[in-house]
Order: structure tokens, then sequence, then C-alpha cells
């Protein structure tokens, strides 16, 4: 048993801890990384990057079986083990990368283990006990598991951090849950000559809140696979080695419920991610901690009430992207190597997007989030199904709406479900955070023919929605 002091101690090594971890170490060398488990991601290992490869197999063979539009005809052949294969193998190419960020650091700075607090200044890590000025909570999150589904299917019930280590793609499928996760999978084992059966509870489909666009999405979903809505899971149970599921089914207006079964090789449980937060004892500090869910700390500074602790990273539920634990990663790092100075930090207009095909993206408010704060806002909206580069692509299908103020004309959110929606998204979010009004996007160069086309043709019917602006 020993006793140590540091300047800032992060707990966790992932996204938002390697990103705090490279502004701590600008303002001192007294500082320690305790992690309990891989020193990667979770993008790299189980996130982002796996998914994205699976998504990338599909397209191609998507695009194989529809070549015949073109006039080009060949036979496609999908080799199950392969496709798993070079998931796999980059993979671990883009976790190594991540480690080896790791591997520079200083063998002082790490630490293996488990902290738990003691008070708000004080940890157990093993039987040391560890002393600090500041600290960062990155411990990330894991994938929400139903405990009698556990139980039940055993080996045959998949999360996120466990399908990516399957030797060949599954013959059959069930997949729980139709946010992003789900939907972005779903449809990718479809595409690779998986049966696919999608289970969705109300008419919530990947993030789009507009009424119009969730039915759209949902009428180009279920023509590629089994999408059942609106549905909830009543038993889940083993039978001849298959997964057995039944499930009620109720549609909105309507009294009566749908009962029935359907059966698949594997359970893909994408009902959303939890919080590692309670793992640390901070309710030690203020029993009020005893079962937080993991949004508590200030959004601006990352702190957690006045404490000397800071938060980051999708141990926080909002922000479960990448790119947002990152940057609170880095504003817990500055804010923590400064305590007690602190200073709060802008944080990044929002973006989200699903890599289904057609894609689906939100960009700063969406329809919902403006209906709900009564916020007064103009809607245009334009169909991609004339669109000139999509129907020279034949991606020809979806919409975009975008959401403009009428009292100051500033483009204030969009939400899209469209071809290549990821670039759309990332202009309209620039664009938003930069405050520029409808009138300076359409003063912007649209080149011919492009996507992006289709966003002039929304501004401009956004614009004529607008009074004009007082002189």
């Amino acid at each position: 048993m020993s006793q140590h002091s540091y300047d800032v101690v992060i707990i966790g090594s992932g996204t938002a801890g390697q990103s705090a971890y490279n502004q701590v170490v600008k303002h001192t060398s007294n500082v320690l990384v305790v992690n309990a488990g891989p020193w990667d991601t979770t993008c790299a290992r189980v996130g982002c990057m796996p998914s994205k490869l699976l998504i990338e197999a599909a397209k191609y063979a998507q695009a194989s079986q529809h070549a015949s539009e073109f006039g080009i005809h060949n036979q496609t052949r999908i080799d199950a083990k392969a496709v798993m294969q070079r998931v796999q193998h980059l993979r671990d190419y883009f976790t190594g990368h991540a480690q080896a960020v790791v591997d520079q650091w200083p063998a002082e700075h790490k630490r293996q283990g488990k902290a738990h607090f003691i008070d708000a200044t004080t940890f157990k890590v093993g039987e040391d006990t560890i002393s600090t000025k500041a600290s960062i909570i990155a411990t990330g999150s894991i994938p929400r598991v139903d405990p009698q589904w556990q139980q039940a299917l055993k080996h045959k019930l998949l999360t996120s951090d466990t399908i990516f280590n399957l030797p060949a793609l599954p013959k059959s499928i069930i997949v729980v849950g139709s946010g992003a996760i789900g939907i972005e999978l779903a449809q990718a084992l479809a595409r690779l000559g998986v049966e696919v059966t999608l289970m969705g509870k109300g008419n919530d489909i990947g993030g789009l809140s507009n009424p119009d666009l969730r039915k759209l999405a949902t009428a180009l979903l279920t023509r590629e696979l089994n999408y059942i809505d609106n549905s909830s899971i009543e038993q889940v149970y083993l039978e001849a080695d298959q997964v057995v599921l039944h499930y009620h089914r109720s549609l909105p207006g309507q009294h009566n419920q749908h009962s029935g079964q359907v059966k698949a090789e594997y359970l893909l449980a994408a009902i959303g991610r939890e919080s590692n937060i309670n793992t640390l004892g901070l309710d030690n500090i203020d029993t009020k901690y005893q079962g937080i869910k993991g949004a508590i700390q200030h959004p601006l500074t990352m702190q957690l009430d006045d404490l000397p602790i800071f938060i980051a990273g999708d141990v926080s539920t909002t922000q479960a992207l990448q790119h947002e634990a990152a940057n609170a990663g880095r504003v817990a790092g500055i804010n923590a190597a400064h305590y007690p100075e602190i200073q709060p930090f802008e944080p990044y207009t929002g973006l989200s997007i699903v890599f289904s095909q057609p894609q689906m993206a939100t960009a700063g408010q969406s329809h919902q989030a403006l209906t709900r704060a009564n916020t007064p806002f103009a809607c245009a909206e334009v169909s991609y199904r004339t669109q000139g580069r999509a129907t020279i692509q034949d991606k020809n299908e979806g919409a975009i709406q975008l959401y403009g103020c009428p009292q100051s004309h500033k483009l204030l959110g969009a939400e899209l479900l469209v071809h290549e929606a990821e670039h759309l998204a990332h202009l309209l979010a620039w664009s938003i955070q930069q405050g520029l009004t409808i009138e300076q996007l359409l003063a912007m160069p649209f080149y011919h023919p492009v996507l992006e086309e289709g966003l002039r043709t929304a501004l401009v019917r956004l614009r004529a929605q607008l009074p004009e602006l007082a002189p």
C-alpha cells in the first residue's frame, strides 16, 4: 500500500480521456491516467469503425446486385467469412492506431486498474491511495442489455460489442432497436444476404423527428427488410438453437393489438448504451450521486457541480458521438489543468448522422426540438425524387427539410433523408454554427450537377416563406 499525489487524474483512456490528456500535459507533467480496460477507443474497437467497415461491404454488394440498371451484368457471390475477416482485420488496424497513441505516453502517466472515489479529491486504485487537485471521469459506456434476454439467449444474444467478433455473417438475425446502430447494422446485414427482422419501439427511426420524414424512412427501409415498428417484446427464448421472439404490435389510433413471433439464428440488442459512471463510488462524495445516469455535468465547463471533478465523453449520455466526446475531453482537460480557474466553452452545433441508405442526418435543431421549445420557425421541404445528380446515381429518393427563423432569417436546423446526407449535414451544421442567414447561404456558389443543388432549392423555398427583414 502506498500514497501518491497528482495535479490531475484522468479515469479512462478512450477518445475523451486521450483528448483530455493531450490538454493536461500542456500544463503539467504530474498527471495520471487510470484505466480498467483496453487502452484504445470504443470507436475503433466496437463502434464507428467496424460498423462502417460492414456498411462499406454492404455498399459493394448492393452496387453489384443493381449494376444491371447501368447495363452492367454480373453474378454476385457474398463470402460470409471473408466479409467478417476484412471487418476484423481493419478493426484491429484502427484499434492498433488508437493503442499506439497511448503507447507513446510515459509509463509513469499510466496505471492499470479501477478507480474508486473516497472523497472528491481521493481515490483508491487497488491497494494504493491517490490524491489529486482535479480529476476527469471519462470511463465510457456499455451496451444496454435486458438481463432476462441475456439469461435466456446466452451466446445467441449479441450487442455492438460482440457482433463484429462473429467468424462469419449469420444466416438470420433479429435486430431490436431502430436507432442509429440498429438501422445501420440491420440494413447492412440485409444487403449482405442475411435474413433480417428489425424491431422498433414506437415509430422512432434513425433519430428523425419530423413525422413526414419518419414515414418516408419507414417506407424506404421496409423495401429491404422485415421492419416491425410500434412493437413491444413479450418473450424471448431458445428453441432448437434458434432465437424465438414473441411480440405485440399496436398502431397509433387503433385499439387492437397484433401478436406475432419471429425466429432467427441470433438477436442483436441495439437498445442504447449505459454510462459506466456508477462504478466509481461517487456516492461516497454525496449520496445524491447514487444511481445517477450520466448527464450531470455543466454542459459548457464539464464540471460536476462545484467539485474539482469533470466529466467527458459517452460516460455522459449527452456526448455519445466521437467528435463530441473528443471536444468534451478537450474542455475538461483545459479546465482540470487550470482548476479552480475554469471557463465555459461554446458547444458544437448539433450534428448526427445515420449511415443507412439513404442516409439520415440532423444538423442544428431538429423539428421536434423547435416544436417542443415553441420556437417560431418556417419549414421548407424538397424531395430528391427528381433531383438531377441523385437521378444520375440511381439514388433519387428521400427528402430534406430546412428550418429558418422568421425574425433573423438565420438557419436553425435541418433534417435529411437522402443519399450522401453526411456531407450536406456538415455544410449545414457549419453554416448554423457560423450564424449564417438564408440570404448569405444563397449567395454561395452551387456547382452543377451536384447533390447540393437540392439544398439551394430548399433555401429558395425557405426564403419565400420568410417576411422581409426590417431595414
